[in-house]
């Protein structure tokens, strides 16, 4: 059971443990803090975060992004501007490069261009999957690198962002593709494709952020769910693909953060996983401590996770991890407060 007396985010957590929380003064210019104290004694280790990895270098610092809006000659293109666009991946207070920044606390950071106009397909939606299988692996690379390619040096980009109209599902690679161009027949890029109505007087940008995150080689934050659809653990879906007995099953989309079901910040776990932390702020717990540990939302010192150690598997040290979720910051406050 999980005993919460304060405000927390205890993410991808699979165990019977108890955490006791007890509310003390802010120490960083106001901000909300707890007190954790931690039995290691009653975790179930079976049940645990594998570790993450140390090679950051296509996630930090410049990220590099070509953004191309397709159309079909039997779907209407006019509603999406290029400005719009812009917006959206670029400059606007809700955007990609927005929501970057901050959670990576300025690590990383999108530039690149949006592409004039709309690059319409030879042939009707249907022929490229549109009502059945939307296979976006043969549609990039039979469809569309074809089209743009004499207007493109792919050279100067890591990732293209494709925008299609009509309703198609999001989509998006986990990591980058091999991709054979004009300008080499070797390049890696990732590549996304949302809609044009997932942009269109949206005032948040929830597909376009969550497809990104696929890109860097995040998979989807589920959790473990009852058959009454309560939900009981956490966790982090890319571990833990299997269901757990007959009992209980895991949710895709459970969690409560951008690769799940809202609009808000990634869990430090990810974070660490994308470089996108200071070692320092995550603790490693090897016996029953008091930590006090403040919120993940907005930079400050102080420690932002703890990790406590499960068990060895393959060689590698599997861990859970704890961390303070408060509505703080542009995205997390969206929230509110639930």
């Amino acid at each position: 059971k999980i005993k919460i007396v304060a405000v927390l985010a205890v993410v991808m957590l699979f165990g019977i443990f108890n955490v006791s929380l007890s509310p003390i003064s802010a120490q960083n210019k106001g901000s909300p803090e707890c007190r954790v104290k931690v039995p290691t004694s009653e975790i179930d280790a079976r049940r645990s975060l594998r570790p993450t990895k140390e090679d950051h270098s296509d996630t930090l610092g410049i990220l590099r992004v070509l953004v191309v809006r397709v159309g079909f000659p039997d779907i209407d293109t006019s509603s999406l501007t290029k400005e719009e666009l812009e917006s959206a991946v670029f400059t606007g207070k809700y955007s990609l490069n927005s929501y970057v920044k901050e959670v990576s606390e300025n690590r990383a950071e999108i530039t690149g261009k949006v592409l004039d106009g709309w690059y319409v397909m030879p042939e009707n939606a249907s022929y490229y999957g549109y009502d059945g299988d939307q296979d976006l692996y043969d549609f990039v690379v039979n469809g569309v690198i074809p089209i743009i390619d004499p207007e493109v040096d792919f050279n100067d980009f890591d990732r293209v962002i494709l925008v299609l109209s009509g309703k198609w599902s999001g989509y998006g690679s986990i990591g980058k593709w091999t991709c054979r161009t004009d300008d080499g027949d070797d390049l890696k890029i990732s590549w996304a494709r949302i809609n044009s109505s997932d942009i269109s007087d949206q005032t948040t940008y929830y597909v376009l952020i969550h497809e990104f995150f696929h890109n860097l080689g995040r998979r989807h934050t589920g959790g473990m769910k009852n058959r009454e659809g309560e939900c009981e653990y956490c966790d982090d879906y890319e571990t833990d693909e299997d269901a757990r007995g007959d009992e209980c099953y895991i949710s895709e989309y459970w969690n409560k953060d951008v690769m799940g079901n809202e609009m808000t910040q990634i869990s430090m776990r990810l974070k660490e996983n994308l470089g996108w932390t200071n070692k320092d702020q995550i603790l490693t717990v090897e016996k029953s401590s008091t930590v006090i540990l403040t919120q993940r939302e907005i930079q400050a010192e102080g420690i932002k996770a703890i990790k406590v150690f499960a068990e060895m598997e393959n060689g590698y040290k599997k861990y859970y991890i704890f961390e303070l979720f408060c509505p703080l910051g542009l995205f997390d406050s969206l929230l509110g407060n639930k």
